[in-house]
């Protein structure tokens, strides 16, 4: 597979948990929104359930995580004492 074009380079900071770039979303070039990164989920495509479900459920586990590689990470730095 020849690729002859090369590939934009991704700033993945922007990209949120549903896989979408708010950067290019009418409603926030407008100021209607946020974006989802900014409002922590809270955004007008969520206003009825209050946040986006895959945002809150993303940011959980992401916490979730990182307690468990914070706890790891102390365990060895313990064993290496």
């Amino acid at each position: 597979m020849n690729h002859a074009h090369r590939m934009e380079e991704v700033d993945f900071s922007t990209i949120t948990a549903c896989g979408e770039c708010c950067d290019t979303c009418d409603k926030m070039k407008a100021g209607e929104c946020l974006g989802c990164i900014q409002a922590d989920g809270i955004v007008p495509e969520w206003a009825d359930s209050g946040r986006c479900r895959i945002h809150a459920c993303v940011r959980e586990h992401l916490t979730q995580l990182r307690d468990q590689y914070n706890e790891i990470s102390e365990k060895i730095d313990l064993k290496e004492n």
